[in-house]
């Protein structure tokens, strides 16, 4: 039975001492890669502290465009403002335009009538005209005639 029990025991100190060298490998394989983790770990917080460095960059220079975009958005603005000042005033000037376009058109028709009154009376004046040389004709050839009569009548004599 001793050797039962001796076997037993060196079994059990056998199991022992292999959980033993199990858990010190184990420790050393987390240890190393606890090393590994903090190195590599190391990096990352590198590697973030930089691209935080890059964002906050980033954040002041689109800070900066915003305000440069709010700058140009409000000279648009202005632009804008000074272009409805200008189209409102065109149109204005359109609607004037239109007006008086509208009086030139009426002073036209006038016009044209005007015209057309004065080539009806100018063509009357060369008719009373003609008609003028025609009773200044007919005058002349009425006192020629009053004329030959009256040297009838007076070579006739006394009747």
């Amino acid at each position: 039975m001793k050797s039962k029990r001796n076997f037993k025991t060196i079994v059990s100190l056998t199991l022992i001492m292999s959980l033993m060298i199990c858990l010190f490998s184990a420790v050393i394989t987390v240890e190393a890669v606890t090393d590994a983790d903090k190195a590599q770990a190391s990096q990352f917080e590198k590697e973030i502290d930089e691209i935080q460095k890059k964002i906050d960059a980033n954040k002041g220079k689109i800070a900066d465009l915003k305000k440069k975009a709010d700058s140009q958005q409000q000279y648009i603005d202005e632009l804008q403002g000074q272009v409805d000042a200008v189209q409102s005033k065109i149109n204005l000037m359109n609607k004037g335009i239109a007006e008086v376009q509208g009086q030139i058109d009426l002073v036209d028709g006038d016009i044209k009538n005007l015209e057309n009154q004065i080539k009806k009376l100018e063509n009357d004046i060369k008719r009373f005209d003609e008609e003028i040389v025609k009773k200044q004709l007919e005058i002349a050839e009425t006192y020629t005639r009053l004329g030959q009569r009256i040297r009838a009548l007076y070579l006739a004599g006394p009747t």
